[in-house]
């Protein structure tokens, strides 16, 4: 049983090394156990002995291994995908009966029970590790359809609490003792970055007024879209959801029957990511705000005057300069992950954003009474945007 296992030697903690153990068949090694995230450390433990030499273990090289005095793992066998294999599975309940957890590939909770002699047996089933109903019916056969821990298991949702609270149920009818409970490693706040490319479409609309021939419709615009991205994936409870900032630039060319716009855009995106399912192949809900910086701008064809000055301009004498300006806006869309590897992750989004500005323009007009000169006036107009992309996260 586990509770052999559980004395570790009190040594001085270095940097990201924490004292721990690993068990390698009847011999406990005491040192020190890297700390790394909670889906490595199901795959790898990271083992440095008291004499300094480090060394990496997998779950076909030691029984079990832990760190710190509150986070235990177990080999295990779990099958994925039909093929039996030996992962670490961290323990929930020690006691007459183990419980132990492992987090698969999808996200699903597996469950492992291991009896009194050692003999584990997962209770969810392989075939449909997330059949909840299927996984009551398991763990109830292996408590011994006792009539006391099948009404809890179905009167209430099949949570890791209530599997937790059977269990400790089980042990204390089976040898009169409570069992001594460990918490679950929980996910900690990561940042991960990503590289992106793809294809966008563009709008362009001012406000029509008399005053300027900027309010005729332009041309659906599209051009490739780079990009950088960083990723604040939350942990605990709220591991489906994090913050992405995205760098987007972008060059637009926006043709009327009159004028022409040409504008290099740099964007910056935030917004907020929830992934729907726990699974690694999943979707992602998209929804923020986002700053469209102006890098520059060209334009033709514009004529315009100042709505509270009385102005007389020829062609000759109009010169407009837009001056560059920041717009302000919103976005949603969707996104689906790949797995690439082991941290690597392809993404395929679809994003909609559109932002709202003032475009200031300088021009050489004359006045009566203030003679010729150079004069400002601006025009309300809205970006839109349809982004296609694929990027890579890291």
């Amino acid at each position: 049983m586990l509770s052999s296992l559980l004395a570790v030697v009190k040594l001085p903690a270095q940097e990201n090394w924490t004292r721990g153990y690993v068990v390698m068949g009847t011999d406990t090694l005491h040192g020190f156990v890297y700390e790394q995230s909670a889906a490595r450390n199901q795959e790898l433990c990271r083992f440095k002995s008291i004499n300094g030499v480090s060394k990496d273990y997998q779950a076909v090289d030691i029984t079990a291994w832990a760190i710190g005095g509150s986070r235990h793992y177990r080999t295990v066998t779990i099958e994925e995908k039909g093929i039996a294999q030996r992962r670490f599975a961290q323990v929930l309940l020690n006691g007459y009966a183990d419980l132990l957890v492992y987090v698969d590939k999808d996200g699903v909770n597996r469950y492992v029970f291991c009896d009194a002699n050692d003999s584990c047996q997962e209770v969810n089933d392989p075939r449909a590790p997330s059949n909840l109903n299927k996984a009551k019916g398991r763990l109830i056969y292996l408590l011994g359809s006792d009539d006391e821990l099948r009404k809890i298991l179905y009167q209430k949702d099949f949570t890791q609490d209530q599997i937790v609270h059977a269990v400790e149920i089980y042990n204390l009818k089976k040898n009169g003792q409570q069992s001594k409970r460990y918490a679950e490693e929980k996910k900690k706040a990561i940042i991960k970055f990503g590289v992106h490319a793809g294809y966008g479409f563009s709008t362009l609309q001012f406000a029509q007024t008399k005053y300027h021939n900027l309010g005729g419709k332009y041309d659906l615009s599209s051009a490739p879209v780079f990009g950088l991205s960083t990723d604040l994936h939350f942990g605990g409870h709220s591991s489906r959801a994090g913050l992405r900032m995205e760098l987007n630039y972008q060059t637009h060319q926006y043709t009327s029957e009159e004028t022409m716009f040409k504008m290099s855009d740099l964007r910056i995106l935030l917004y907020f990511v929830f992934k729907p399912s726990r699974k690694n192949k999943s979707f992602e809900v998209l929804a923020g705000m986002f700053a469209d910086k102006q890098i520059s701008i060209e334009q033709e064809g514009t004529f315009l005057s100042d709505p509270n000055l009385s102005v007389t301009m020829t062609a000759e004498k109009l010169v407009e300069f837009p001056e560059k300006k920041t717009g302000i806006g919103l976005s949603a869309g969707i996104g689906y992950l790949f797995p690439v590897g082991k941290k690597q992750k392809l993404s395929v989004s679809a994003l909609y954003s559109a932002s709202w500005s003032n475009m200031v323009f300088r021009y050489y007009g004359n006045v009566k009474g203030l003679g010729d000169d150079w004069y400002l006036t601006s025009v309300n107009h809205q970006n839109s945007y349809i982004d296609v992309k694929i990027g890579l996260i890291f």
